[in-house]
């Protein structure tokens, strides 16, 4: 469900997350999200999940009723990840493995490999007296694990493993997300003009970059691409496409610590002016290509317009950060899960 908006729709792949925003497994479904690197958040069946807060060192999660499990390989110093029940609240603050199960009769709160978390009354949920009332009566936390907890728990283990041990990570910086997608859905090469390269399989005869997609306007990033493909989600925020002996192919660029993500990598162009609207003017993009820069449409007067390299793999030195840039590490993504 997104923010402002009362009724639910089908879940996509590849959609940015924004505050506000909830999520919904039927019984036999599941959802993986993207949290930051080395960072996942996994629900099971029958359970809701919203993303009430993000920040570039918060992220804060509502978790109504379900099962919910958080992998953090990695989190960095002052980062914190907020989980709020309706029965407590736990802020995790360091790397390990954390499950939260919410039935109508009770809350359950495991940790595991190393974690730890505080605990507090529900969030700005009741008067003082009756919070206070509720987190006596059921916020109990437990340590045993039952054959279903310990069975998914291994589950999350291996799928967190399968993801970090991608071969298409040792081409793109760790902080780009849908790595792994690449290993599935394509090949790598090396060229000379480019470095390595990544060359989409089993696209149709004529494919090209930005047609198997559309635009939504994202509260924080306005017009942002949301391709279909299972792997389309590094190949439009990062690097640039190019064209290589006849065929497309997605080039990251260098490896850096701190890549920068962009809505998409493309160039406006239509009358009477460069800008997106739902209506008329009929206005036309082209991915951009190597060597050019993304020219901003989003962010504050001063920002919008300059040309600068945000997307690109590597961020030169001459250009500065805005506050309303978001880095790859908190941009959260829907994304599909394998079982």
């Amino acid at each position: 469900m997104a923010a402002g908006r009362q009724d639910w729709t089908p879940g996509q792949i590849n959609i940015p997350l924004a505050p506000g925003d909830e999520l919904y497994t039927a019984t036999q479904g599941d959802l993986e999200l993207e949290a930051g690197t080395r960072a996942f958040v996994r629900a099971w069946g029958d359970t809701r999940l919203g993303l009430a807060n993000q920040e570039p060192d918060f992220l804060q999660f509502t978790v109504p009723s379900g099962h919910l499990s958080v992998d953090l390989r990695g989190l960095d110093p002052g980062h914190s990840v907020e989980l709020d029940t309706p029965n407590a609240a736990f802020t995790i603050e360091q790397p390990g493995y954390y499950r939260v199960d919410v039935t109508p009769e009770r809350t359950s709160f495991i940790t595991r490999r190393g974690g730890r978390a505080t605990m507090s009354p529900p969030r700005a949920r009741r008067s003082p007296s009756s919070r206070a009332k509720k987190w006596s009566s059921k916020a109990k936390p437990r340590r045993a694990t039952s054959p279903r907890a310990r069975c998914l728990g291994q589950w999350n283990y291996a799928r967190t493993d399968h993801l970090l041990e991608s071969v298409s990570a040792r081409y793109v910086p760790p902080d780009v997300y849908g790595v792994d997608d690449l290993d599935h859905y394509g090949t790598w090469r090396v060229v000379q003009t480019y470095g390595p390269v990544w060359v989409p399989e089993a696209v149709t005869p004529g494919w090209v970059p930005y047609s198997t997609g559309r635009w939504i306007l994202d509260p924080h990033y306005g017009w942002t691409w949301v391709d279909t493909a299972p792997w389309g989600w590094a190949p439009y925020h990062y690097g640039r496409w190019v064209v290589v002996d006849g065929f497309w192919a997605w080039a990251p660029g260098p490896v850096v610590a701190r890549p920068v993500y962009c809505p998409a990598l493309v160039a406006f162009f239509g009358a009477p002016g460069i800008a997106v609207s739902t209506g008329a003017p009929v206005v036309s993009w082209v991915a951009l290509s190597w060597g050019e820069p993304v020219v901003p449409w989003w962010g504050p007067t001063g920002f919008v317009g300059r040309p600068r390299w945000a997307g690109w793999a590597a961020l030169a030195s001459s250009t500065t950060s805005s506050s309303t840039e978001r880095p790859s590490s908190t941009s959260t993504t829907l994304r599909s899960t394998e079982t």
